[in-house]
């Protein structure tokens, strides 16, 4: 058995931003350190970091681009093969384990990935595990189990239950001091506290399932009411699970719908369907008579009301940004994209009818030339591109159909430039100690020196007013002065 353990520190928690650094350690059966990649990347001509996020990362950008050697595709190709090279070694599938990386760590790699032209996929050797899982299975089944208040959120401060990678590893006698938030540093920690609850709990996060697909499909074919078991929050209570009435829809080997029947009897239609998969979601279910006797009648006619849909008809083909759904790409394209990038094969994108993957191309581009000596026409392309994503016209909503008007604040749009700057000087207003004000200072210095600032910053301060359809490149150009500027916007 091998298992490769890794962390991300990026500039957005969105995945069009990029990663700061990154660590992967493999390690055998034994938790012995069998390789390691760590490494800093230079941050992108197209990112503007987020100002939240670079306090969180505690990283002082301008210094952080002085030491910082590789660019984001050097980066993931090193990467990758990393993975590939752990994978040929072992022989087999291996585990790629991260804390709490189902929701974050796992997408934003696997976007990484794709926009570089590499295929995140590895034909199926790579199985992703998440140690939150196993964090949250102990805190639902084992009284014994740390149960850690949070530090932060105003009034809830102390009362509500914390399941971070710092407060458990604090609580059980690993970390003396506040975690790093740096990517090496945490895969260790990651790594030590994985150790730990296999020997202290008895439950590795190696072969723990924390969606036992068949046991759970079975077991919600056979009922139609289940009660899911989640970390009860709030600590005055003597209760260490929640519990909340499912009812199966439909599934697969790997993934189900499931109807949150509380939603339902709440009226909330088709929004009441959940779907979980082995890679994304943590599922721990029971038997409750009560809740049997109390919810069928729901169950019965929330089936029947949602007969007509299933995994394929469930999720609708997204207009937001590609880098916001890069899944929605086929493995061809991926192919297409990679040849594109690694061989100089442009026919096989402007060929193929995928606007996604042309703009993808070209951001590649863009994200990989020499500001300092950049062309007229170059410039005007990335004048595009900053004035589509960070002038308000940028949807990272996959719920949201449809085009933004940048004339509006909405909820699906990506922040703008204009957001980040109100936001940077409120938080310098509001620093506490001379750390956080010079990772503020620095950012900000980053901002006025960024190629974005220098070639559209004026337009984006002035609230410029964009078509509500950016149009479309025809094909991948080959950015020189005679290229035709566009949006850059899927």
């Amino acid at each position: 058995m091998v298992s490769i353990f890794y962390d991300l520190e990026t500039t957005h928690l969105s995945p069009l931003g990029q990663i700061l650094n990154c660590c992967f350690v493999a390690v055998d059966r034994s938790w012995k350190e069998l390789g390691r990649y760590s490494a800093e990347l230079a941050i992108s001509p197209l990112q503007l970091p987020e100002p939240e996020a670079v306090l969180a990362n505690r990283t002082q950008v301008m210094s952080h681009q002085l030491q910082a050697s590789k660019s984001e595709r050097q980066a993931l190709k090193e990467v990758h093969s990393f993975i590939g090279d752990t994978i040929s070694r072992s022989g087999e599938a291996v585990e790629l384990i991260g804390y709490n990386s189902a929701r974050f760590d796992l997408n934003f790699l696997r976007t990484s990935f794709i926009r570089n032209g590499l295929n995140p996929y590895f034909y199926g050797k790579v199985v992703p595990k998440d140690l939150l899982h196993t964090v949250r299975y102990l805190s639902v089944t084992n009284a014994s189990f740390p149960r850690c208040p949070r530090t932060s959120l105003g009034e809830t401060a102390g009362t509500k239950l914390s399941l971070g990678l710092e407060p458990i590893s604090q609580a059980l006698g690993l970390l003396s001091d506040k975690q790093r938030h740096h990517s090496a540093a945490d895969v260790d920690l990651t790594i030590l506290l994985a150790k730990t609850l296999a020997t202290a709990f008895g439950v590795d996060v190696r072969t723990h399932s924390a969606y036992p697909a068949a046991e759970l499909h079975a077991m919600g074919r056979a009922h139609p009411v289940v009660v899911a078991l989640t970390p009860q929050l709030d600590l005055q209570s003597p209760l260490i699970a929640s519990r909340r009435p499912l009812s199966l829809l439909t599934n697969d080997g790997k993934s189900g719908l499931w109807i949150d029947l509380l939603e339902y009897r709440e009226g909330k239609g088709r929004d009441a369907i959940k779907w979980m998969s082995t890679n994304s979601r943590s599922l721990l279910i029971d038997l409750d008579d009560v809740a049997s006797q109390a919810y069928t009648a729901d169950a019965i006619r929330a089936r029947d009301q949602f007969r007509d849909i299933n995994l394929s008809t469930f999720f609708h083909r997204s207009t937001c940004d590609i880098e916001a759904d890069i899944f929605r790409l086929s493995f061809s394209e991926i192919e297409s994209l990679e040849s594109a990038i690694w061989t100089g094969n442009k026919l096989a994108i402007s060929n193929s009818d995928s606007k996604d993957i042309r703009e993808l191309y070209i951001r590649n581009r863009l994200s990989e030339l020499d500001w300092s000596c950049a062309t007229e026409s170059q410039e005007q392309r990335l004048a595009a591109y900053a004035l589509y994503r960070y002038g308000g016209a940028c949807n990272i909503q996959k719920g949201h159909i449809g085009t933004l008007d940048p004339s509006l604040h909405e909820a699906a749009a990506h922040h703008t430039l204009a957001y980040y700057l109100d936001r940077l000087k409120t938080l310098q207003a509001s620093a506490t100690n001379p750390e956080e004000r010079e990772i503020l200072d620095q950012l900000g210095v980053f901002y006025q020196s960024s190629p974005i600032s220098r070639v559209a910053g004026r337009q984006l301060l002035d609230a410029v007013r964009l078509p509500l359809t950016p149009r479309i490149s025809t094909g991948p150009g080959d950015l020189d002065p005679r290229a035709r500027p566009h949006m850059l916007a899927p």
